[in-house]
């Protein structure tokens, strides 16, 4: 065989030399097949290990454009060729996982809001436990701690459990009657003694949902002109107070008692859960 640089092609029953159809730069056709059989719906059909598509010196994007709002841009994953998820814009434009057990029946798992781009979850989540808390969470992180068996969340730069978590008896006044908060160390009740120009912060965590239309202080030793003003905060996450929510008007300490101060307009005192 001689090298002769000449080009040749096959007409499927012999080679001829010669240049044969010039292949135009570019190419279009109805269907591509390739190790598989491509139809009029799979115009591009392919039948391999895997597929790659490179870049070009730069990024690479690949779209999935529909022609409406209404219609389905997505990927679909099949097993044996029957449907078990499907990602994408599905019958709008937010962005939807689906999934299914039979390849006929879907479920929605979460969707991405298009405009608000808020999540929706669909079902229940699941937090794996973790034996200890992530090295650097950053606030918004959410987490099980199995250690302790509690769900935990990084705020305002600190670890806190979200809620209480347990099953604990709250006694829900009647009507009329006074939830009572405590002073001194161990949650015992006992007697202050006030002083001029001084704040006395006492805590108060609802232990169920209340609605507060009055508070009132006991007073046990008189002080002729004595006056005092019982005012509410919200609490930071440190425990000390933040913004005033409300301000009463004065009750007079000159004589004992229970002075009761009632509010403008009944005030919901929600749980809180620490």
């Amino acid at each position: 065989m001689t090298a002769e640089a000449t080009r040749v092609t096959y007409s499927g029953s012999a080679w001829a030399t010669g240049a044969g159809p010039a292949i135009p730069p570019v190419l279009s056709v109805d269907e591509v097949g390739i190790s598989a059989t491509s139809d009029a719906t799979n115009r591009l059909a392919v039948a391999s290990p895997a597929s790659l598509f490179n870049h070009a010196g730069a990024g690479h994007q690949m779209k999935l454009n529909k022609a409406s709002t209404a219609q389905t841009a997505a990927i679909l994953f099949q097993t044996n060729f029957s449907g078990r998820a499907e990602l994408g814009t599905l019958g709008n434009n937010n962005f939807a996982l689906k999934v299914s057990g039979n390849g006929t029946s879907y479920t929605t798992a979460l969707e991405v809001n298009a405009t608000s781009a808020g999540v929706e979850l669909f079902r229940p989540v699941l937090l794996t436990g973790q034996s200890s808390p992530p090295a650097s969470p950053a606030n918004g992180h959410l987490w099980h701690d199995s250690t302790r068996g509690q769900l935990m969340a990084r705020i305002a730069g600190q670890s806190r459990m979200i809620n209480q978590q347990a099953d604990i008896p709250c006694l829900v006044p009647l009507s009329g009657e006074y939830a009572s908060t405590t002073m001194g160390s161990g949650g015992a009740t006992t007697v202050l003694s006030g002083a001029a120009n001084r704040i006395d912060i006492f805590p108060y965590i609802a232990g169920a949902d209340l609605e507060a239309n009055a508070l009132g202080v006991n007073c046990s030793t008189a002080v002729a002109g004595a006056l005092c003003k019982l005012v509410v905060y919200d609490a930071l996450a440190d425990g000390t107070p933040g913004s005033l929510l409300l301000e009463t008007g004065t009750a007079d300490l000159s004589t004992t008692g229970n002075k009761v101060l009632t509010l403008d307009c009944p005030h919901r005192v929600v749980r809180v859960e620490c």
